[in-house]
């Protein structure tokens, strides 16, 4: 897999010259300091005058040339005292004015930028530790490195740093409390760590300990830092309020309400090894909308995360599929009893409040890592109106939720290890409870992690009362994970009757499969590449309970970054035989056959240093015997305007022509239920951009602007045939729309002459949008504090006119009623040190 260019970076020290680009891990000695070096990015401080040097030399690059030496020089510092770690850099460059550094938002490392980094794992385990950027401008990342080499950005920590041009490079300086790393209670500290450098005008990446671009595990590569002795890891007590000011618009109503709400998270260390996390009042009116999609598949669609609670150190959590943090606050949709027929809903709700929130996690000295999590959801109720009096009524939706993860993790030898999760739902006074247990074993057979064997199992039950569901999965695979040749082999299975998805994402079960993959790496200059990838494989997917076959093919995938720094990729796979779709007929032991298709398709994209960068994507695919053919792509154009303006633009499209799809269920003339398909046209548009400025490395604002457009056109209605293929029907669904003297439209299910009849349309049809504006204003006010202003504008529309033009459909669209809201928020960080100091 490509690695990313700095992302998965990181630094360390070193005593000697480093004179030959070797493998042989680095160990340094860190010196113990009185007072702190003043942070302001000039080396004229006696701390760094009077310490030797760590290292002075070239650090070994990844890339573009992965174990040769850098073409420039860099130089490092580490000492510590009672309240941290500090380290300098002096990162020498031969042109100082012509260093890349654009300015960008807090843990955005993807800017035209020079960065370096400092990354540890204090416990040695091989397997997670945490990584603190800088970049040339100024700007600030931290992450946690977590399943091998995966790095959580959503974990941030209060520390400071401070960087200058000079006339010999580049210099920063960083301050690392102990409070923001977790460590081992010991008199001598013996910590794995790594320095790391990125030259953005080289493409070059670097390190301190070499990297081998060809070996599995980043973490694993890191060098060995001794000598903090005598230090004693602090109290970590964190408070963080906040307050906000809302005003929202209801589009629907054309009024606007305002309200004030508060909210504080709490973070302590329980111990060094263990962190408690809590949201005392929560309030998450800031986070991001969904991007909402057309969605006429089986499968539910998988949301992001954005809620900072279930973002920031949650890796512990994240094992298989069993954990989805989204299901936190996920609303039933029913209603908790029956309603009268002259009753009608006239609101519902799209979540269920959360009362509070709270996690437990940390790893101890000897390979074990602990984590509790739990959260509990209030009652929703829905608005009922009777249609006759016009009285309403609350019906309860959602009962009150307790949601509960328990999971524990043993590391050993060759970066191996075991984790055992259990989730579980209790849902009260309602029927339906929901646990969840998965175990899964990682081991390398040899020291060099090239070697790996993956097993895990998972169980799930469904309590309904005396209706109860046991569900099971397993999978086991054996890989080998370094060297220029790859491969893995596995088995995946799930039973009919797995279902995660009360606290876990699970789309399809009921698996049987089997898979077979390779691939052929340079990860050295060759040809016309800096490194290069060719990557084969075959599955074959069947059902558990049948073992009828579902997909069954071969792909191919080609590329890699070439010489000037652009990158090109292109794929292709075919799947030769009949299988068959047993999800997309929303009929349990019903499938239908779906002949053989195949597809292709390339990517390219220009050196990311450039003022302008263009990258594009088109693919194709078809089923011959269906005259089906489907076409897609994209393209994006980011526009560096300056090192504080930034614009991207991205368009991407989805053209499928003669589509099978499920339509609905119909009783015909002799009462037999039919499963109706609908053979249609399906285009999608999505259009977005974002517009970035900066003011600073510490305030800067970000608008982004989304609209999705997506229309389905039915031209045949067909029948599912016993033998799974599709047939003629009497069913059509036409509909035909007529407009009344006074300009009103309405619809009718048959054709009246005496009508002003506008058009006729199949009722399956339809016409889908979502409109996103997002705008937010960011200004850290001090460590860990911050004022943010968001802007929010949300609509989505849903017709069946699937035949309207781009121009009258945008109009119509962004002039449907809008939900808006704008907030301010004030966040104050408070750590129990400095305010215990100040008295």
């Amino acid at each position: 897999m490509r690695k990313k260019a700095l992302l998965g970076c990181a630094v360390a020290l070193c005593m000697a010259d480093n004179v030959l680009a070797d493998t042989t891990k680095r160990e340094a000695m860190a010196t113990r300091i009185e007072q702190a070096p003043k942070l302001d990015g000039v080396l004229d401080d006696a701390i760094w005058q009077e310490t030797p040097e760590l290292f002075y030399g070239q650090f070994t690059q990844l890339q573009p040339n992965n174990l040769e030496l850098s073409e420039q020089k860099s130089k490092v510092w580490v000492v510590y005292n009672d309240f941290g770690v500090y380290i300098a850099a002096q990162l020498y460059d031969p042109d100082p004015e012509q260093i890349p550094r654009e300015l960008g938002i807090r843990d955005n490392m993807d800017q035209n930028t020079d960065i370096f980094t400092f990354a540890l794992d204090p416990y040695q385990n091989g397997q997670n530790g945490f990584h603190f950027l800088v970049t040339a401008a100024g700007v600030q990342g931290d992450s946690y490195i977590t399943n091998q080499d995966n790095e959580d950005f959503g974990w941030d920590a209060v520390w400071s740093s401070a960087v200058k041009i000079n006339e010999e490079g580049w210099a920063v300086e960083m301050e690392i409390p102990y409070s923001a790393i977790r460590f081992p209670k010991q008199d001598a500290q013996n910590w794995n760590v790594n320095f790391g450098r990125q030259i953005r005008a080289k493409q070059e990446v670097s390190f301190w300990n070499p990297i081998d671009n060809s070996q599995n595990g980043f973490v694993t590569q890191f060098g060995s830092l001794k000598g903090i002795e005598n230090i004693i890891p602090p109290p970590r007590i964190f408070l963080t309020p906040y307050v906000t000011a809302y005003a929202r618009y209801n589009g629907e109503t054309g009024q606007w309400g305002q309200s004030l709400s508060g909210g504080v998270d709490l973070k302590a260390g329980l111990n060094e090894s263990f962190t408690l996390d809590m949201v005392l009042i929560p309030d998450f009116g800031q986070v991001k909308a969904d991007n909402q999609i057309l969605n006429l598949g089986p499968f539910e669609v998988r949301f992001q995360e954005n809620r900072p609670f279930f973002t920031e150190g949650t890796e512990l959590f994240n094992q298989g599929s069993v954990f989805y943090s989204r299901r936190v606050g996920r609303t039933l949709g029913r209603l908790q009893e029956e309603i009268s027929d002259v009753e009608e809903v006239t609101y519902s709700p799209n979540e269920s409040p959360l009362i509070n929130a709270t996690k437990i996690s940390g790893r101890t000295p000897d390979g074990w890592g602990f984590g509790f999590f739990n959260a509990i959801t209030g009652k929703t109720f829905a608005t009922v109106e009777d249609t006759e009096t016009g009285d309403t009524r609350q019906v309860q939706v959602d009962p009150l939720v307790n949601y509960n993860v328990l999971v524990g993790e043993k590391t050993f030898g060759h970066n191996s290890k075991f984790t055992l999760i259990n989730t579980n739902v209790t849902r009260f006074n309602y029927n339906r409870d929901a646990n969840a247990i998965r175990g899964n074993l990682s081991y390398f057979l040899d020291e060099g992690n090239t070697y790996q064997v993956n097993a895990g199992g998972t169980w799930s039950r469904i309590d309904k009362g005396i209706y109860n569901t046991n569900g099971f999965a397993y999978n086991a695979s054996f890989s080998k994970v370094s060297g220029n040749f790859q491969f893995s082999l596995g088995r995946n299975v799930e039973s009919d009757s797995l279902d995660l998805n009360d606290m876990g994402f699970l789309q399809a079960p009921n698996e049987f499969s089997h898979y077979a993959n390779f691939s052929i790496n340079k990860f050295k200059p060759w040809f016309l590449f800096n490194n290069f990838r060719y990557a084969g494989g075959t599955n074959i997917n069947q059902m558990y309970h049948d073992r009828g076959f579902t997909n069954r093919g071969i792909w191919n995938n080609i590329g890699g970054q070439l010489k000037n720094f652009w990158y090109w990729e292109a794929w292709g796979s075919v799947r030769p035989f009949n299988d068959r779709d047993y999800f997309g007929t929303f009929t349990p032991g019903r499938f239908v056959e779906r002949p053989a298709n195949y597809d292709f398709g390339t990517f390219i994209g220009t050196d990311s240093r450039k003022m302008v960068r263009f990258s594009t994507n088109h693919w194709t695919w078809a089923r011959p015997s269906w005259d089906q053919r489907d076409f897609g792509g994209g393209a994006n154009v980011r526009l560096r305007l300056s090192n504080r303006f930034n614009v991207n633009m991205g368009v991407d499209y989805n053209i499928q022509g003669n589509q099978r799809g499920f339509a609905t269920h119909w009783e015909d003339a002799s009462g037999k239920e039919q499963i109706i398909y609908g053979r249609r046209d399906w285009r999608s548009l999505e259009n977005s951009m974002q517009v970035n400025y900066t003011f600073n490395n510490k305030m800067g604002i970000n608008l982004s602007v989304r609209h999705y457009w997506a229309r389905v056109q039915n031209f045949e209605m067909m029948q599912l045939l016993d033998d799974g293929t599709l047939g003629a029907t009497d069913y059509t669904n036409t509909m035909y729309e007529y407009r009344t003297e006074e300009g009103e439209l309405y619809e009718l299910d048959y054709l009246d002459t005496n009508a002003d009849l506008v058009r006729s349309f199949n009722g399956h049809d339809k016409n889908f949008n979502a409109f996103n504006v997002y705008l937010t204003y960011n200004w850290q006010i001090g460590p860990g504090s911050f004022v943010r202003v968001v802007y929010q504008d949300v609509l989505s529309t849903e017709d069946t006119d699937a035949y309207i033009q781009f121009m009258p459909n945008f109009r119509n669209a962004t002039s449907a009623a809008h939900n808006q809201s704008v907030s301010v928020r004030l966040i104050y960080f408070l750590d129990y040190l400095q305010v215990r100091n100040l008295f």
